[in-house]
């Protein structure tokens, strides 16, 4: 279909909701029209997407007439504290703050940490992760991490329920806020535009062009900012594209007494401020070490997958003391992170067993005793593999997934013999190959 075709067959809708309009009929032509736009794609024409956008600006107006509309908009930037602010620390101290008022793991904890020390010196970096706040059903504390403590933590929040690509964009150019969007499970696939606009603002050149002013000039709004989604179940509910630039935190209901501290507004929110101002403080005065920072990555971490983590990986870097270590462990326990660095993760891995315990060529190891050495490896995230799980035995990897893992290099399990006794394990010489090929 040509642009012409696009654009007179979805100019027709345009005059028709702006008549509908006239006539006090609202909101729904302007869902036919989101509708015809999600089935033209990108050949709808500039100017039809500038006149839905003015549409929807005269609706707004129109609809909050009594409101003073030429108040400035106004998002709050945290002064940088006064003294000079050790990174570590920092981070420690809102990692604690985290944990104190939720019920999450620890490396969900130090996700958040990291995103939102990354909202203060994103634009020393070519990508700002999406996070992606998920959990299966509400009452899970979603709202109190996005809105109540990162909120607190990060530079120009912007809170909202709902918003539209329009305002996104236009929002993301003249503010650079840190978009913090709830309850995106029963609002976002509806809007065919806004995935895209999030996308975009992934990357540091991400931008929209829109016609404006009287001489449909085009012009391009730069959408590169932190943004931060929470709903039920966003997994299934995030378009692929987008999951694929977003940082996943999954939550769980807690249990009586899980949560140390409910938060309160009236008597948590200073201190979270406070925070916020050391973050600000720690990165500007590390911004040049930010944005030359070339953070070793885990084994396997590529394409798009270290174009999100590597702003974390810096951060962490340039922090130091326990701080690299921790974002290792968050990366690799991560529902995000793609099952191929963990095949590669797991080949290290072994082969550090084998030669802990001087393995030879010729010997086998039972499945078993490999778990159990993986899991004894100093900062071993093998043993919290199924993280979910309250009992040790059943938290650490199992020896089907395991074996799942390897299948991914067309090695799988086979009878050992050692002494009098057969369990299934593998040989010594198949692991050693397949670990010399990709490690």
């Amino acid at each position: 279909m040509s642009i012409e075709i696009s654009k007179s067959v979805v100019l027709a809708s345009v005059e028709k909701a702006k008549r509908d309009q006239e006539k006090g009929i609202k909101g729904a032509s302007l869902d036919e029209l989101r509708r015809r736009l999600a089935q033209e794609g990108d050949l709808v024409h500039p100017l039809v997407l500038t006149r839905i956008e003015q549409l929807e600006m005269e609706q707004s107006n129109d609809d909050n007439s009594h409101r003073h509309q030429s108040e400035e908009l106004v998002l709050y930037e945290p002064n940088p504290w006064p003294d000079a602010v050790d990174g570590a620390t920092v981070l420690s101290e809102v990692k604690k703050a985290l944990l104190q008022h939720m019920s999450m793991r620890q490396a969900d904890a130090t996700v958040a940490t990291l995103w939102a020390a990354h909202a203060h010196c994103f634009d020393q970096f070519d990508h700002s992760p999406r996070l992606a706040i998920s959990a299966p059903a509400p009452g899970c504390g979603k709202t109190v991490l996005l809105s109540y403590l990162l909120g607190n933590l990060v530079p120009r929040p912007s809170s909202a329920d709902t918003i539209t690509p329009a305002v996104f964009f236009r929002m993301a150019a003249a503010y650079k806020p840190t978009f913090l969007i709830d309850e995106v499970d029963a609002w976002f696939r509806d809007d065919s535009l806004l995935p895209a606009a999030i996308n975009g603002g992934f990357s540091a050149t991400g931008n929209i062009p829109r016609c404006v002013g009287d001489s449909y000039q085009v012009k391009r709004f730069s959408t590169f900012t932190p943004t931060a989604l929470a709903g039920i179940n966003l997994t299934k509910r995030l378009t692929p594209a987008l999951l694929s630039r977003s940082i996943v935190i999954e939550l769980e209901r807690a249990l009586p007494k899980e949560v140390l501290v409910p938060f309160d507004k009236r008597r948590h929110r200073t201190a979270l401020i406070e925070l916020g101002q050391k973050l600000a403080r720690w990165s500007n005065d590390k911004r040049a070490l930010l944005h030359d920072c070339d953070p070793m990555l885990p084994e396997g971490m590529m394409n798009r997958e270290a174009d999100k983590w590597q702003p974390l990986f810096a951060i962490a870097d340039v922090a130091g003391d326990v701080w690299p270590k921790l974002t290792a462990q968050a990366f690799l326990t991560s529902s995000s992170t793609m099952a191929e660095t963990k095949e590669v993760q797991l080949l290290v891995d072994v082969a550090k067993v084998l030669r802990m315990n001087n393995y030879q060529m010729d010997e086998g190891i039972f499945t078993s005793d490999l778990i159990e050495n993986l899991c004894g490896l100093e900062d071993s995230y093998w043993k919290d593999y199924n993280f979910r799980h309250r009992f040790a035995e059943e938290r650490q990897i199992q020896p089907r997934q395991l074996s799942n893992l390897i299948k991914a290099f067309h090695l799988r399990p086979t009878s050992i013999r050692q002494g009098d006794l057969s369990k299934k394990g593998y040989k010594v010489a198949g692991l050693k190959k397949i670990i010399d090929r990709y490690v």
